[in-house]
């Protein structure tokens, strides 16, 4: 008999399963911060997600599910080697990240397993934004998502939720805010050379795309007098092939550096050698309420950080004085934005103290991590 099955409670008895269809086995959330804060804990982990067969990213297993070449593989062939794989494994909980996992979810129920949804985005206003769903579809098919989400809240376990606005769509109580601040130790990763030292760079890391306000940015770029030596180092894949054409067809592209994907680990050393961060993402309706990684990460590095002019996001950089706001839609204020940074570095080095100040004091992942573990103990008892 399975021993989960006699109520042993242990953690070390107990057997989790983190399945993803969309995002890497290596995605921040769900190795680096979730995973990892479980497995010391004394949870037995695996993470399926697209990838090789079997890997190990220690302490944790990886179950390779099939790679999608398109999002048609990844909801038909993916998916059903993911499906498979949770109705034939023997684990005691089910966390699922992923919209399209939530019919897998409803499949353990019926197997009486503790099941998890960890709600990264808001899906319905994300999807209004989709280019691939046919604008006049996104209606029904944001209004079916709700309805998803719906069921979710009514009949799983427990709902994971990235932001409070995202909390807002599901029960309360079962819903558990972690938010995706970064580990204290990036606090202090790298050594940071004196602000006026660094050379006249700014960096922006992440996925390249245009609704995350990518294209203003290179086009405030060729704003710049001549005079100016300032460059961007924009580390991260593009979206699709024809935006990359698109950013470096523009006159500021001259000023990148484009380097793409990097390890993490060269990510920080970027951060802690640049003057500021970017993280100006268009007015999207998922976007104003978002809470991107980034933007702590940022802060965690002690750079300040030029940011979208939201109303979140205003009371978080003016609440911890750690940077500057910009209309993202608007060029000439981002290089306005960019010009004031090289400018002032004593004022803009006060600004990453700030922002490193708050994310030691509070907004990072050990105090997140408590919420999570606490959730994983309660459905455990």
């Amino acid at each position: 008999m399975d021993p989960q099955a006699k109520g042993v409670t242990g953690p070390s008895t107990i057997r989790v399963l983190h399945l993803t269809t969309a995002h890497p086995p290596n995605d921040v959330r769900i190795y680096e911060k979730e995973c990892k804060s479980l497995a010391s804990e004394g949870y037995e982990l695996t993470i399926a997600a697209q990838g090789r067969p079997n890997a190990v990213l220690p302490p944790i297993l990886v179950r390779g599910l099939p790679i999608a070449a398109n999002r048609r593989q990844r909801f038909t062939r993916t998916w059903l080697e993911a499906c498979k794989l949770a109705w034939t494994g023997n684990y005691r909980i089910y966390h699922l990240h992923d919209p399209e996992t939530i019919p897998i979810g409803l499949l353990m129920k019926l197997r009486r397993r503790t099941v998890i949804l960890d709600v990264h985005e808001d899906l319905p206003d994300d999807i209004r934004t989709k280019d691939w769903i046919p604008r006049q579809l996104r209606p029904a098919v944001a209004a079916a998502a709700v309805l998803l989400m719906r069921a979710a809240g009514l009949v799983f376990d427990g709902i994971v939720v990235a932001t409070p606005a995202i909390g807002r769509r599901f029960p309360r109580h079962k819903t558990t805010l972690v938010q995706n601040f970064p580990h204290l130790a990036e606090a202090g990763a790298q050594a940071r050379m004196p602000h006026s030292s660094r050379p006249r760079r700014v960096v922006y890391i992440g996925s390249i795309q245009a609704i995350r306000g990518t294209e203003q940015v290179v086009r405030a770029l060729g704003l710049l007098p001549d005079v100016q030596s300032l460059t961007l180092t924009m580390a991260g894949d593009f979206e699709t092939e024809k935006f990359h054409r698109t950013l470096a067809g523009l006159a500021g592209w001259k000023r990148v550096e484009f380097l793409g994907w990097v390890p993490r680990a060269a990510a920080l050393g970027l951060m802690a050698q640049a003057r500021a961060g970017i993280v100006t993402f268009l007015g999207a309706p998922n976007h104003l309420q978002a809470q991107p990684n980034k933007l702590f990460e940022y802060m965690a590095a002690g750079i300040p950080v030029i940011a979208s002019d939201f109303p979140l996001w205003r009371r978080l950089v003016e609440r911890f004085r750690c940077g500057i706001l910009v209309d993202p839609s608007d060029p000439v204020a981002i290089a306005e934005a960019l010009l004031w940074i090289v400018n002032n570095p004593g004022i803009a080095a006060e600004m990453g103290a700030h922002g490193r100040e708050a994310v030691l004091a509070g907004l990072n992942w050990e105090h997140e991590s408590e919420s999570l573990t606490g959730l994983y103990r309660k459905l455990v008892r």
